[in-house]
């Protein structure tokens, strides 16, 4: 009897085992497929294969170009209720460029970055200009105090017009003089021996003149503090 018994769950352990390998072969030979269109023509495919174990979702515009594709190794997906949605949702925002922009953390851009850029945009008008004006016979004149206790003064002169220079302290003692008619003017002019106080450069020319304000104070024994900025009220254009 015990034999019999035995004969009879072998049998159906062999008939269970063959049912389910049966199933198994099935579904490695068949490879598992969805896809879905939506009202503009755009849609996406998931496609599972068998034979490498991976699944494949790609995405494609109205045109049936490829977007997006996305492949997991490994996995399969059930197309319940929650996939389905997800997967429409983000065709809809791959299709419309907003795939992070509706989940990122972003902030407005203030004021004071739109009116920088607005200054930016002036201060690129400005050297345009003033490339233009210079193309054009206009004189250019820059000024910049070094870190090596020098002045270096750039001019452009196209017309050959007569600039004067001049560097003063406040009691009207000059320290520099000059009267020239070049084209093109580079002057270096070391200011590391002149003693505290406030000083002004002229430059003058037919078309502008221009009026730099120039401090040395006395920081310590063996330090000595420069400051160089524009006059703006002394700036004459002709």
């Amino acid at each position: 009897m015990k034999t019999i018994e035995q004969t009879l769950l072998s049998g159906w352990l062999m008939l269970a085992f063959l049912f389910i390998y049966s199933i198994t072969s099935y579904a490695q030979e068949k490879d598992l497929d969805w896809a879905r269109i939506d009202s503009t023509g755009a849609h996406w495919e998931v496609k599972t294969d068998a034979q490498t174990l991976t699944t494949t979702i790609k995405f494609f515009d109205e045109d049936d170009n490829l977007i997006y594709r996305e492949i997991l190794k490994g996995q399969y997906i059930k197309l319940n209720t929650h996939n389905t949605r997800l997967l429409d949702s983000t065709l809809h925002k791959l299709v419309r460029n907003k795939l992070l922009g509706e989940q990122l953390h972003s902030h407005l851009l203030s004021d004071q970055l739109i009116s920088a850029r607005h200054k930016s945009n002036e201060r690129t008008k400005a050297v345009n200009q003033q490339n233009t004006n210079t193309s054009k016979g206009f004189q250019q004149i820059d000024c910049l105090l070094a870190s090596n206790k020098k002045l270096y003064i750039q001019i452009r002169n196209p017309a050959s017009k007569r600039i004067y220079m001049r560097l003063m302290n406040d009691k009207e003692e000059y320290f520099f003089e000059k009267s020239l008619f070049d084209t093109t003017f580079n002057q270096k002019l070391d200011i590391s021996a002149l003693p505290a106080g406030e000083y002004s450069l002229l430059i003058h020319t037919k078309q502008k003149s221009i009026v730099y304000e120039l401090s040395i104070r006395s920081i310590s024994h063996q330090r000595m503090d420069y400051q160089l900025q524009t006059d703006i009220a002394n700036i004459k254009d002709r």
